[in-house]
């Protein structure tokens, strides 16, 4: 569980300048150059907890079967990708279009759901979108109610 208290740390973390927290005065160097908005991270974490209390027997049970994780992630190369830019953000695509859901025909509801689950958590845990942030750019998306699945 500690890498999840502490990707959801990093989530919340605010850049500083020394001066802000030093002073010009003293320009002490920062041994950690971020705030932790405890708050946020309490509350982002908060949600997930009761997200995964309320929907996380379909996400965990049966356990992933790699295979098919594999096997949707080949059938939507081209449209869930997940890469960085030149300031090492995390661009996250995601494209809904109906040649995308036609891409996923053989596959059950809670396959899909489980596979889309997988790759957020996949940029969730990313270090450098930690870090530098994430962008999310999609294309036909309807949100859901986090009762979606069955």
């Amino acid at each position: 569980f500690n890498d999840i208290f502490i990707t959801f740390l990093h989530w919340a973390t605010v850049p500083v300048e020394n001066v802000a927290l030093h002073g010009n005065e003293t320009r002490l160097p920062l041994t950690f150059p971020f705030l932790i908005n405890v708050t946020m991270a309490f509350r982002r974490l908060e949600m997930y907890a009761n997200w995964l209390h309320e929907d996380g027997k379909h996400i965990l049970e049966p356990p992933l079967d790699p295979n098919t994780m594999r096997r949707a992630e080949k059938n939507l190369k081209r449209h869930v990708q997940f890469n960085h830019d030149d300031h090492q953000q995390s661009l996250c695509w995601l494209d809904f279009m109906p040649d995308a859901t036609a891409a996923l025909i053989g596959f059950s509801p809670m396959e899909k759901a489980r596979y889309y689950v997988w790759f957020i958590h996949s940029v969730m845990f990313d270090e450098k979108a930690q870090v530098n942030g994430s962008v999310l750019i999609a294309r036909n998306m309807q949100l859901l109610p986090s009762n979606w699945i069955p």
